[in-house]
């Protein structure tokens, strides 16, 4: 699906190890997928914030070997609408949720065949021989479809090996 044509942001939230499942008809474990979660002016100001050429870039430094990775943290629960409304559809669904303290946010945008390198979500700034830590829920905001291919999730965990996945597209 081509979220620009469409005219929809999707939401997807892996659910946390050992939560319900909430949806029945949903297979256990699986990412929950919303269509159309933000209004349509929200999208459209997302989609003119990180246009190309747009000043997040230039302000933010982003491309640049010296800044490396960057994202925003903002205390819960928040006024910021684009967060606030991921925030409150993803704790309907996940009650678990209400113990987040904070919801940390990046944007990306990434030439076609430059995507963004499998990884776990893990909480970053540990220390050698730390356990991994992981946020409760993660979640991905396509804001548009223009290039790359679908948000693959799995069920692996550090230190074995995945079971199940799903492309969210």
């Amino acid at each position: 699906m081509n979220v620009r044509d469409e005219q929809r942001a999707r939401v997807i939230a892996l659910e946390p190890e050992g939560a319900p499942t909430l949806f029945r008809a949903r297979e256990a474990g699986a990412p929950r997928v919303w269509d159309g979660l933000l209004p349509p002016a929200a999208l459209a100001a997302l989609r003119s914030a990180f246009a190309d050429g747009a000043a997040y870039y230039a302000e933010n430094d982003y491309g640049s070997p010296s800044v490396g990775f960057f994202s925003f943290r903002v205390a819960l629960p928040t006024s910021l609408g684009v967060v606030r409304r991921v925030y409150e559809a993803v704790a309907a669904e996940f009650p678990e949720v209400a113990k987040a303290t904070h919801a940390e946010f990046w944007a990306h945008r990434r030439r076609h065949g430059h995507g963004h390198e499998l990884h776990y979500d893990s909480v970053p700034g540990l220390r050698p021989g730390d356990a991994p830590r992981h946020p409760l829920v993660s979640t991905v905001l396509c804001v548009d479809g223009a290039a790359g291919g679908p948000t693959l999730v799995t069920d692996q965990t550090f230190g074995s090996a995945a079971s199940r996945c799903w492309a969210a597209a």
